[in-house]
């Protein structure tokens, strides 16, 4: 899932259309230059083609409470082998629908005063809906206790992409930087919080077989 007019998976470094653009690339062998500047485009077409991608837009905060709902209701069946990967959340607060004027507000000398309430804990939701399910959130540590997620990622703003911490309940902090190395090589700080969730879920998967 992701918001309407934000960044996607693979055209990222590009822009920020909501029809990825890679659809409409055809690079030719010749093309050496491009094809290094674009080198994810054969694992983007290999990964749309095998049916391993969907995008699920949302626009409002209604929108992505209904949809995250749906998904998880889906994917209820699938048990330890789901993984949610929820990066950040949408809004802490919110107008709910029934509260929201049916018609044009009136101007006023005295203004306007609005009264917002916290967004429901859809996150807390999931977890009670696929208690076996795999479930990573970026928020305080605190929601490994009070959410029952498996792992947390901690990060501090001005850092976020070089150094991030996963937490885990009954586990040690593990620590990602990226290091000299890895920065020659491009490598983005993702990718390796990526690398090691799927070790985790394998590892989590395994364990609820036994």
């Amino acid at each position: 899932m992701h918001r309407h007019y934000s960044l996607q998976p693979f055209s990222r470094h590009f822009t920020h259309a909501t029809n990825c653009f890679l659809d409409l690339l055809d690079i030719e062998d010749r093309d050496e230059d491009i094809k290094s500047r674009v080198e994810f485009n054969p694992i983007y077409t290999k990964v749309k083609e095998s049916g391993k991608l969907l995008m699920v837009t949302y626009s409002t905060v209604f929108d992505y409470l209904s949809m995250l709902r749906l998904i998880a209701e889906f994917l209820v069946p699938y048990d330890a082998q789901a993984m949610f990967y929820l990066a950040a959340a949408v809004s802490d607060y919110y107008m709910p629908f029934e509260d929201l004027p049916q018609h044009k507000i009136q101007s006023s000398k005295n203004g306007l005063e609005l009264k917002l309430t916290c967004v429901p804990k859809i996150i807390k939701e999931v977890a009670s809906l696929c208690k076996n399910s795999y479930i990573v959130t970026f928020k305080s540590e605190e929601a490994l206790s009070n959410y029952g997620h498996q792992a947390v990622i901690g990060n501090i703003l001005s850092q976020r992409k070089m150094s991030v911490n996963i937490y885990r309940r009954d586990y040690d902090t593990v620590n990602i930087t990226l290091d000299d190395s890895k920065l020659e090589q491009n490598t983005e700080i993702e990718q390796l919080i990526v690398e090691k969730l799927i070790e985790f879920h394998t590892k989590w998967i395994n364990r609820s077989i036994i």
